[in-house]
């Protein structure tokens, strides 16, 4: 209804209806309401109110559009800073597994890096999709990291039974085989032979999985 209105030159009317949703988007934010609000501002010729709300998504999602729209909008050199502190609020975001998503998709791999070997024990394997990714754009430069991310997902398939994720967690503990021999410094991390030795004790009865592992 609201880009309705302001594809009939009425923008504000367009607000109003915008601002009264805004305690349904406040509860987390809805990047339909969002994009609609910053449109019918950027019409109303108020940048200031605009970015303001571009800033305000960003910080709450780490999504990227609305921060490279921010930055896009910034004068010479000034994005520089405010990119810095946008990489900054990623990292210390009370949502590590989306702090993740965005440093990756950025990307800023090293504080990627950074993030998952500081909160190495908040990784438990159940978002694989996300750590999967994570951990294939992390291998190249940052095997440690990579590893982090790759050891929970193969204890999570053997200690649910998810007999289906056998494959890719065999797949990931032969990719921890081969980062193994890119380490240098465990940083207090178990080797990977004690790991795999670890996982034996434990899961010896997953038949299924040692043999996907051993083909």
């Amino acid at each position: 209804m609201a880009l309705r209105l302001l594809a009939a030159g009425r923008a504000g009317q367009a607000l109003k209806i915008l601002d009264g949703a805004a305690a349904a988007a406040a509860r987390w934010p809805v990047p339909e309401w969002e994009e609609a609000r910053i449109t019918v501002l950027d019409q109303l010729d108020r940048p200031e109110e605009a970015q303001q709300q571009r800033w305000l998504w960003f910080s709450r999602t780490l999504a990227t559009a609305p921060l490279k729209a921010y930055l896009q909008r910034l004068e010479a050199f000034e994005d520089v800073e405010v990119e810095e502190r946008a990489l900054q609020l990623a990292e210390a975001h009370d949502q590590p597994l989306l702090a993740l998503q965005f440093l990756i998709a950025w990307p800023a791999l090293a504080r990627a890096a950074r993030l998952v070997l500081r909160d190495r024990q908040h990784w438990d394997g159940e978002a694989h999709g996300i750590q999967s990714e994570a951990a294939e754009h992390l291998s190249a430069d940052h095997p440690l990291a990579a590893t982090v991310l790759l050891r929970p997902m193969v204890v999570f398939a053997l200690a649910m039974g998810r007999s289906r994720r056998y494959r890719h967690a065999a797949e990931h503990l032969r990719s921890c085989e081969q980062l193994a021999a890119r380490i240098d410094d465990w940083q207090g991390i178990e080797s990977h032979s004690t790991f795999l030795g670890r996982l034996r004790e434990a899961y010896a009865r997953e038949i299924g999985f040692w043999r996907l592992l051993e083909r």
